[in-house]
């Protein structure tokens, strides 16, 4: 016997609709209001929520302790709101849609740090805490819901019940989470124990929305995952190389976590932009070509950075030779590199990931070639029901021209 997995309705009507509506705008006016009074104690004492290894990299580029807090924090927290607003303007009728926005708005406000800054006043102090538990439950139930609002795969809905038991348990993990990012936390076994539950909490909610991907997905719900997971991939692949790089310079943890974090900052852009146009459905299959040039460059990235780093780098280290004849070759062999490199990498990502556009390039470069000279009608059209066949496989396609004699040929291929 098999059960039909639990969904959220696809659309709000009714009483539902007006619920809904205002719980989400009382929720975002509230959210933004403390994190507003957050930013504005932070401008007036930039140290209640600065990093220090983050302001010693701004202070190295010459910039200030508050442009670091608009471009770092404010920025990404008030592009999550105005991608919200629109959102909500064009789809507050869907409960998906809503769910997203909240769910983006109350992560930001946290990792933002805007919230951080209410420390000390009495009566705000706790919202930390209490934004950090909602931030919490809402991404597991995105991860059992999304893309199409239906639990799969069956009993995903109980991530988001997991969760909310582990923050009532611990209400203040978030907040000694938190502290550990600028100071030495004393983090107990009960703290430990809520946080390791958490981190399996959203695993199992990564490994549901894989699995959902690979068996039960349309091609638009896949489109939709993409645009969603390729900002949040390209910012874990950051992180990744920035830890690793900071385990190779182990002489300099705090100069690499202040990269690590500086990196990320046009990420957190784009992670909201993402999301509206997986939730908008807008170019959603543009996401493909994204993908395939940003493997594709960084893969480019990284060749020419490692050329250049043994001749700029390791051979002087080797040879106690700081000679600027290394650099400059080093610097020349990059330049040289740089389009052979570009090309060979950018074609086989596209053969790996973007096949499909690869292979309509191909089919369409040969059929140019193949019709150049031809003038047979016939032949023109056999070569072209074939090529859209190869490239795009209709079930039926028709082929029709026009002759001088007003007559019409068809030709109809299954």
């Amino acid at each position: 016997m098999t059960t039909t997995p639990r969904a959220i309705p696809e659309v709000l009507e009714g009483r539902s609709l007006l619920i809904a509506r205002v719980a989400w705008v009382v929720a975002t006016i509230v959210i933004v209001t403390l994190v507003v009074i957050g930013f504005f104690r932070a401008y007036a004492d930039p140290q209640l929520v600065a990093i220090s290894a983050v302001t010693e990299l701004f202070d190295e580029f010459g910039l200030g302790l508050r442009l670091m807090i608009t471009l770092a924090l404010a920025g990404p927290f008030f592009s999550v709101v105005v991608v919200g607003v629109v959102v909500f303007a064009r789809r507050s009728n869907d409960p998906m849609a809503l769910l997203l926005t909240a769910t983006l708005t109350t992560s930001y406000a946290y990792v933002t740090r805007g919230l951080v800054a209410l420390d000390g006043i009495p009566v705000l102090e706790s919202a930390l805490t209490v934004v950090f538990a909602i931030a919490m439950v809402l991404i597991s139930l995105t991860l059992a819901l999304f893309p199409n609002g239906v639990f799969l795969p069956s009993g995903s809905g109980w991530l988001a019940v997991a969760m909310t038991v582990l923050v009532i348990s611990g209400p203040d993990t978030g907040r000694v989470l938190m502290t550990v990012i600028e100071q030495d936390a004393v983090i107990t076994g009960r703290i430990m124990f809520l946080a390791l539950g958490w981190a399996a909490i959203q695993l199992f909610g990564v490994v549901a929305q894989i699995w959902r991907y690979r068996t039960v997905s349309t091609l638009v719900e896949r489109q939709q995952t993409k645009w969603v997971m390729a900002p949040l991939g390209l910012t874990i692949v950051v992180l990744v190389g920035l830890l690793l790089a900071s385990i190779a310079i182990p002489e300099a943890p705090d100069r690499v976590a202040g990269w690590l974090i500086f990196a990320t900052i046009p990420l957190n852009f784009l992670i909201p932009i993402s999301f509206a146009v997986a939730v908008l459905r807008y170019r959603l299959y543009d996401i493909d070509r994204i993908i395939s040039r940003t493997v594709g460059y960084v893969i480019v990235a990284g060749l020419l950075g490692v050329v250049y780093s043994v001749g700029a780098v390791w051979l002087p280290s080797q040879y106690n030779n700081q000679s600027p004849v290394l650099v400059a070759g080093s610097t020349l062999a990059v330049a040289a590199l740089f389009n052979p490199v570009r090309q060979r990498a950018l074609r086989w990502v596209d053969l790996r990931f973007y096949r499909s556009r690869f292979v309509a390039e191909k089919v369409i470069e040969e059929l140019a070639g193949r019709l150049r000279d031809q003038t047979d009608p016939d032949v023109v059209t056999d070569e072209w029901v074939s090529a859209v066949t190869q490239t795009m496989h209709p079930s039926l396609i028709s082929a029709w021209i026009k002759p001088a004699s007003n007559a019409l040929a068809v030709s109809n291929v299954n």
